[in-house]
């Protein structure tokens, strides 16, 4: 399992508290590899975009 992998799966299963959401967010940023920035980035936009509880505190 990549670092991106992992992120992902920890993202998702924090995803029930905006807060915490987004700082396991933050947190991802700086420990996945350049390359996979931008995916997680994306990846993130859409889950953000489909779950309206985390809408509002969308800030990256």
């Amino acid at each position: 399992m990549t670092s991106y992998q992992y992120c992902i799966l920890v993202l998702k299963k924090v995803s029930f508290d905006s807060n915490l959401f987004f700082k396991e967010y933050w947190k991802a940023t700086k420990v996945v590899d350049v390359e996979d920035l931008e995916k997680l980035q994306n990846w993130c936009r859409c889950f953000v975009a489909q779950s309206p509880h985390l809408q509002s505190e969308m800030s990256f």
